[in-house]
């Protein structure tokens, strides 16, 4: 698989059925989809914060500071396409993928 079990959150609006239809195709790929990670934190018992987080729009000041904090990379769907079509996770381009990407963190 694409992903490999990889944990993903997704983070988008709801009314435009972003996380549902981003929650199908990440699935599909080998991701596992994770459900409010970043809020509760990675301490949580038996919860791992996510690997990725995905966005459907420019990610706030916000997300950005807990993604930094917690390592956690910040992708879009231009990324998850790539790697999809590409049949491997790639790397980050950030003038083929958009936004301002949180550095990758250590494998």
């Amino acid at each position: 698989s694409i992903f490999n079990r990889k944990r993903f959150q997704i983070i988008g609006n709801p009314s435009r059925k972003f996380p549902d239809l981003w929650e199908r195709v990440l699935v599909e790929a080998g991701a596992r989809v994770v459900k409010d990670r970043l809020v509760k934190g990675s301490n949580e018992e038996g919860k791992e914060p996510p690997e990725f987080v995905l966005v459907d729009e420019e990610p706030n000041l916000t997300l950005v500071s807990i993604a930094t904090r917690e390592k956690i990379r910040i992708v879009t769907t231009h990324w998850v396409e790539d790697c999809i079509v590409q049949r491997k996770i790639v790397a980050y381009d950030l003038d083929l993928h958009g936004y301002t990407p949180v550095e990758k963190p250590d494998e």
